[in-house]
């Protein structure tokens, strides 16, 4: 018996030595620290400290996003171990939509690049999806349970679209 709750108290020793570690490791990079979402004419404005974290942050770009509109905000300098706050208006059908990414000046082109690969992506796989759809509906009229299904993923496709491009529009006018 003591062997076990020797066993236990070294197990949760070793949890809480890791979870202190890991939240040391977090704070070495920049970091967001989300403060407050108000409300405000049918938009939020969201309240947040961009931290610099053990190296100073400059010229970076923070990405504020929701499922329907993004704003970039250029961060021109934070020193080491300093943290700014900011205010951000954003449209947002609802507040929990509202995503927060640091993206670093030598990361833009790239994030640049993935975004409209990934819009390009979707695309093609709501063309796919279409036909998929037309082909069954053509076909058989007892395919009615697949056209609705194919419907479902081509609605599904369509909102990951609208949002990659809202973020992508975003990111090319930084």
């Amino acid at each position: 018996m003591l062997k076990v709750s020797l066993l236990v108290i070294v197990v949760a020793c070793l949890f809480i030595a890791n979870s202190n570690a890991y939240a040391l490791q977090e704070r070495i990079g920049p970091y967001i620290q989300s403060l407050e979402v108000q409300r405000s004419y049918g938009s939020y404005i969201n309240i947040f400290n961009i931290c610099a974290g053990s190296k100073s942050l400059s010229q970076a770009v923070v990405l504020i996003s929701s499922n329907i509109s993004a704003v970039p905000l250029k961060i021109n300098s934070i020193d080491a171990d300093e943290c700014r706050t900011y205010a951000v208006q954003i449209q947002a059908n609802d507040p929990t939509t509202i995503k927060h990414i640091i993206i670093q000046n030598y990361e833009i082109q790239g994030v640049k690049n993935s975004l409209a690969l990934t819009a390009k992506n979707l695309k093609d796989k709501i063309i796919k999806a279409e036909n998929s759809m037309n082909s069954n509906f053509e076909n058989d009229s007892k395919n009615k349970k697949v056209v609705g299904e194919e419907i479902t993923k081509i609605n599904v496709l369509r909102s990951q679209l609208k949002t990659t491009q809202i973020k992508l529009n975003a990111m090319l006018s930084v």
